[in-house]
């Protein structure tokens, strides 16, 4: 169970401890425009450029935003890259994630994701006081050798 708990942290890690600042403004068409914006993640060197996507309603209204994310997991010497679409609303706040038809997450062991385990994403995603935020590479990295230790 520990060791579960440590893979999420690593995955919300991922996902939600970049820092962003815009790069430039690309407006495609009256309804859809996207921002060019540079990820900065204290792990890495390099900055890693995203396209965030305004989203908007029926009306033509501003409604939130979207962005691909890849969620990279290594294990055994083999990795596996999904892409997640995440959305926020117009304040920012996450509101849900969508994975491709046919993508499924996997989890430390390699066991492919259960309800249970989308479910508990989306509510450590959804969690804004997640101490996860916080937490640097080899914060992470440390905790999951200590519990591999432990078990």
């Amino acid at each position: 169970m520990v060791q579960r708990k440590i893979i999420w942290a690593f995955l919300t890690f991922f996902l939600f401890s970049f820092s962003y600042e815009k790069v430039n403004s690309i407006s495609k068409s009256r309804e859809k425009k996207m921002h060019r914006i540079v990820l900065s993640h204290p792990a890495y060197e390099d900055s890693l450029i995203c396209e965030l996507r305004e989203t908007y309603d029926k009306q033509n209204r501003l409604v939130g935003f979207n962005m691909d994310v890849l969620s990279v997991y290594c294990a055994e010497h083999v990795c596996s890259v999904d892409t997640v679409h995440l959305f926020w609303n117009v304040m920012g706040q996450y509101l849900r994630y969508e994975l491709p038809e046919g993508v499924t997450l996997e989890k430390n062991d390699g066991k492919p994701f259960v309800k249970q385990d989308y479910e508990l994403l989306h509510e450590i995603l959804n969690d804004e006081n997640a101490r996860f935020n916080k937490l640097s590479y080899n914060d992470i990295v440390k905790k999951m050798m200590l519990s591999m230790d432990l078990n």
